[in-house]
């Protein structure tokens, strides 16, 4: 069992901190242990992972990732991206002028039930995507955003027949 809490850019009140510290006192009580540090040396473990998009536009590029995501239009708050299930990293976007376009680019794989795939796609393509060229789907199909970065929707059908 994991239990944490993150700020996400809004900030955590005290209500909550209290509310957590219940929690935390109740587990324990009943015998759960907390985890130990991820490393062993005694260093401290990566305590959040968060991905930067250069933009010069944000809100042109932010439903396109929402949509990669599978977000809701909610999730987009304060220039970035916030999972609200708390899952996967937040994304926000770094505010670029004139954007770079041979440096510090992103690409994401986002792997999805066979079944949500298409969906997912027609989603994209809504808020912006355009299919990308290099496509091999059902496993994976390029989808590029107005800055040009690139996500793929993948899933494991047809990992298997790609040439190596």
């Amino acid at each position: 069992m994991r239990l944490s809490v993150a700020d996400h850019l809004v900030g955590i009140t005290a209500a909550e901190v209290g509310l957590v510290e219940r929690i935390a006192a109740a587990l324990l009580a009943r015998g759960a242990q907390p985890a130990r540090a991820l490393t062993t040396d005694g260093s401290h473990p990566v305590v959040e992972l968060e991905l930067a998009i250069d933009t010069a536009d944000a809100d042109r590029i932010a439903p396109f990732w929402m949509a990669a995501l599978g977000y809701d239009p909610s999730a987009y708050t304060n220039g970035a991206i916030v999972d609200p299930a708390g899952q996967l990293p937040t994304i926000w976007f770094q505010d670029m002028d004139p954007v770079r376009t041979q440096r510090n680019r992103i690409h994401l794989d986002v792997t999805v039930p066979h079944e949500e795939s298409t969906a997912r796609i027609g989603a994209v393509v809504a808020a912006g995507g355009v299919v990308g060229p290099t496509s091999l789907p059902p496993a994976y199909t390029v989808l590029i955003d107005a800055d040009g970065n690139e996500a793929c929707i993948c899933t494991w059908l047809g990992r298997d027949e790609r040439d190596p």
